[in-house]
């Protein structure tokens, strides 16, 4: 969240603070999460796509659902941080089977989350 949009008095009782990022893959991602999007990539994190049978039934989603509120992307940019192992080979080719979205996985680094921790201490 971004600073102006935390709840200030929550944050002063657990001395807390807000990343000046709109949710956690800006703050992971930085800048490349809006070149993603903007080549109409679908941006995803292992952890989310190991998720998608349970976003799905949680929308009450079957594949065609799933098909339709996915079409305005061309393809799905898998960000892969390398923290804990990539998915296999079988969890890709559903997430393509299910979503009809070819899989490009990219690296990263976790400089721009280090960049908004790093601010915290400024």
């Amino acid at each position: 969240m971004r600073r102006d949009t935390c709840h200030g008095e929550k944050l002063k009782k657990h001395r807390a603070s807000c990343l000046n990022a709109d949710n956690c893959l800006d703050a992971l991602l930085g800048p490349r999460k809006t070149e993603a999007e903007n080549e109409g990539a679908f941006v995803l994190t292992p952890g989310w796509l190991r998720a998608w049978p349970s976003i799905m039934e949680a929308m009450g989603w079957d594949e065609v659902d799933t098909r339709l509120n996915l079409g305005r992307y061309s393809k799905a940019v898998l960000f892969d941080a390398g923290v804990e192992p990539l998915l296999s080979d079988e969890e890709i080719l559903w997430f393509f089977e299910v979503t009809g979205l070819y899989v490009e996985v990219r690296s990263f680094d976790l400089s721009s989350l280090q960049g908004h921790v790093q601010q915290w201490f400024s």
